[in-house]
């Protein structure tokens, strides 16, 4: 498969539907707004607008709709995290004591300290409340989940009574009177599901493959999602769903997890939540954070043995 094709398969599985937005908050002296194009635009991952997208749309992509608590920021060059303390959850579920929201930045120049894009059009304050609605995005990848605003759905709340409380009570509860007859969308997150585990031998048998395989040359990289992609030759298959993966197969890796020449028991799966068994992946993803072993790792043969009960 050409690269372009798989990075853009990877993309749209990965669900980088960057909902890169502009600012829409309240004053908290007078009511809550937002930008007169929520209803017809919506943003890609190239930042691209979408025309004649409406409220009912944005608010169908969302995993999670919510009342936080703005907590700090993180510049990470190439994109910014700000974290949130949940409120009152509407919608969905987010676990934890804190989230983080992701703003990737469109326009990226390359300093001498390393890639810096442009600041987020965000205007978050420390301590204040926001209204969010939010998409979360999943990534094996990743340090951990997160999430996109989507469309310009997002509200500073008053701290006072007011003219400004009662719009901003007026729309909240009319966003959570639409999305109450909009089924949340299934699964509820974008991205590829992975195994949660540490356990070798119960990633083994969840894994969809177990192979041996030799690192080749590089196809490419991601700084983005932190990942770099390798052509690799797979010499032992221990374990497989339908077409086994055979020759030189193209596998994404995070960073720095391995090197070329380098040979190494794999724990996979295919890059979708779903896929067809009678054809064979175009790329190949890890199975959980704790899938890459060396061959003579102890802990191979609890692995093996695993994947050849599971087989």
């Amino acid at each position: 498969m050409k690269r372009w094709i798989a990075a853009a398969i990877f993309s749209a599985l990965c669900g980088m539907l960057l909902c890169a937005c502009n600012l829409s908050v309240s004053d908290s002296e007078g009511p809550a707004k937002q930008s007169s194009d929520t209803d017809s635009v919506r943003q890609d991952g190239n930042g691209e607008d979408i025309a004649g997208v409406t409220l009912e749309d944005q608010l169908a992509w969302s995993d999670s709709i919510l009342e936080a608590r703005f907590v700090y920021e993180e510049d990470h060059g190439t994109y910014q995290l700000y974290y949130f303390e949940p409120v009152d959850q509407l919608r969905g579920r987010i676990d934890g004591p804190q989230f983080a929201v992701r703003y990737v930045c469109r326009a990226v120049e390359l300093t001498e300290s390393g890639p810096r894009g442009e600041r987020a059009p965000y205007g978050f304050k420390a301590g204040r409340e926001y209204l969010l609605i939010l998409e979360r995005f999943v990534s094996v990848t990743q340090p951990e989940d997160y999430y996109y605003i989507v469309g310009n759905l997002q509200y500073e709340k008053p701290d006072a009574a007011g003219d400004g409380m009662d719009t901003y009570q007026a729309l909240r509860s009319e966003i959570v009177e639409i999305a109450e007859g909009i089924p949340l969308q299934s699964p509820p997150y974008t991205g590829k599901a992975y195994i949660q585990s540490d356990d070798p031998a119960e990633i083994a048998a969840g894994s969809d493959y177990v192979v041996k395989a030799k690192v080749a040359e590089s196809s490419g990289g991601n700084e983005l999602n932190d990942t770099e992609w390798f052509f690799c030759e797979i010499t032992e298959v221990y374990k497989s769903w339908g077409v086994p993966p055979e020759g030189k197969a193209e596998i994404i890796f995070p960073s720095g997890a391995v090197s070329p020449g380098g040979e190494y028991i794999l724990l996979l799966t295919y890059p979708d939540n779903e896929w067809p068994s009678d054809l064979p992946a175009p790329f190949y993803i890890m199975s959980s954070k704790n899938s890459i072993y060396q061959p003579d790792d102890p802990v191979v043969g609890e692995i093996l043995r695993a994947a050849e009960q599971d087989a």
